[in-house]
Formats: C-alpha cells, sequence, structure tokens
C-alpha cells in the first residue's frame, strides 16, 4: 500500500507478481483478510473508510477519521476499527454480509488505544495503548472491559497465535475444492445455488507445512424450491402523457411474483 499516492497493490503470492494496483484511495494504512479469505479490508486513515476490495473496491463505508488497525472476530461477524495509533474511540462494524459492512456503534477503549485482536475463541478482545504499559480485556458481547494485564512497553501491537499450527481449511463441494479458509473460519455462507438442489459439504484441515487432515463427515443440505415460474402479464399498453413522460399498464396473471421488469429500447 502507498499512502502517498493512495492505491493499494494485489500480489500474487505464488509467483510474487502484481495483479493489480487499484487507485483512488485516500490514505490507505492497514490491510486485513476476511476470514474467509476472499475479500480484504483496508482502512482510509485520511478520509476515515473502509475500503472492500475484491479485485477492485466494491464497498465503502465511513467509520471514523484515522481508521487504522482492524480485529476480526473469528466467526467474521464483527470488525473493531481503532480510529487512529492513539485512539479514543473504536469504530464496531457489523460484517456478517461480507461484502456490505455496516457501522453500528462505538466503543470507548478506556485509554488512548492503539492496536486490538480477538482470542481465538472470539470471546474477548485484547486492546493495547500508546499511552501505558498495560492491555485491557474487553467483553466482545458486551463491549466492556473485564481484566488489565501487563504489556511492555507502549506502544504494543498484539496478535495471537494458533498453537495448534492450524494454517487453514480446505472446503469441498461434493469432490471438489472450492475454497480456502482461514483458520480463523467457522462459518461459510455458500450462495448463488440452483434451487430444489443437494449440495454436500466436507473440509479437510491444513497446517503451517501443508500437512492435509482427512476430510470430515459430509454434511448435506438441499435448497428450497422457488415454485412454480409466474405466469406472464398481458394486455400491455403505452400511454404517451407528456414529451417526458409514457405510462404503462398491463393485466396481472399470476400471484406468486415478486415483482415486475421493464425492459425499454429505442427504435
Amino acid at each position: 500500500m502507498s499512502t502517498q499516492t493512495g492505491a493499494v497493490t494485489l500480489i500474487n503470492t505464488d509467483t510474487l507478481k502484481v495483479i493489480r494496483v487499484i487507485h483512488g484511495l485516500g490514505s490507505p494504512h492497514i490491510a486485513a483478510f476476511a476470514p474467509q479469505g476472499d475479500y480484504v479490508y483496508v482502512t482510509d486513515d485520511a478520509r476515515g473508510q473502509l475500503d472492500v476490495i475484491l479485485n477492485r473496491v466494491v464497498r465503502r463505508i465511513f467509520v471514523g477519521y484515522g481508521a487504522h488497525h482492524m480485529a476480526f472476530s473469528p466467526d467474521q461477524r464483527r470488525l473493531w476499527v481503532v480510529l487512529g495509533e492513539r485512539a479514543r474511540s473504536i469504530s464496531l462494524v457489523d460484517t456478517h454480509v461480507i461484502d456490505r459492512p455496516r457501522l453500528i456503534g462505538h466503543v470507548d477503549p478506556h485509554g488512548l488505544a492503539h492496536d486490538a485482536a480477538f482470542t481465538p475463541d472470539g470471546r474477548y478482545l485484547w486492546v493495547t495503548y500508546d499511552d501505558r504499559s498495560t492491555l485491557t480485556v474487553f467483553n466482545a458481547r458486551t463491549r466492556r472491559p473485564v481484566a488489565t494485564l501487563p504489556a511492555g512497553t507502549a506502544p504494543a501491537h498484539v496478535r495471537f497465535d494458533d498453537a495448534s499450527g492450524l494454517a487453514g481449511y480446505n472446503l469441498y463441494v461434493g469432490a471438489v475444492q472450492t475454497q480456502t479458509l482461514g483458520s480463523g473460519a467457522v462459518a461459510y455462507q455458500d450462495t448463488n445455488l440452483a434451487a430444489t438442489t443437494q449440495y454436500c459439504y466436507a473440509l479437510e484441515a491444513v497446517d503451517m507445512v501443508g500437512n492435509v487432515s482427512a476430510k470430515s463427515p459430509q454434511a448435506c443440505a438441499t435448497t428450497i424450491n422457488t415454485g412454480p415460474v409466474p405466469t406472464a402479464p398481458s394486455a400491455l399498453t403505452a400511454t404517451t402523457k407528456t414529451f417526458q413522460q409514457i405510462d404503462l399498464g398491463w393485466s396481472d396473471n399470476s400471484n406468486n411474483e415478486n415483482g415486475f421488469r421493464v425492459e425499454r429500447s429505442l427504435l
């Protein structure tokens, strides 16, 4: 990332070649992969934005000026964003829908916060500070401090290592591997599926040196039936009202539609 040019560079970690350079950011500062591994979140401290990137910026939300260090909950449902290197506020972002995050509140860090990280079980958040040599443990659910621990010379950073050496998971749909998930992933949403179709899933655990476990037992589910196809409307009319307006009318011949799609063409 370049804070001077407002750009983020995507690099293929296998070949170390540049895939793409994304311009148009203000002052990109910290990048973090969502636990599922597809999307990258980038804090833009100059604009106070959180940029969601999937080969391009797909969404921007304002979280507060000075947006800096981030902490994803292991279940990918919450993101805490520290607003500055000496932050008096931490923004709380709902990331349940990973490509459409939304700001839902703020947390008082009870000091000048610097960095934050979730415990591997997701129950607590550890916050370090710029103005003291201790850290505060917050209950992630209540957002209230529950303990104070020594942390060494400020400003300090905090991260948790997986003692098991877990690197991630391979997700299979049937016999085909479709995703590689991060070590913190405990859930996944499979979307854009066909109706009335059974899908079966299995997981493999992968360690830091590439060893792969046996596959888990399969879990299967069937998508619901979308119901009969709606009957097409009839008796479509187009009536000129003004030089800028044409009114349309038609007969509704169905009772199971969610709406109508209007197509327009110029002759």
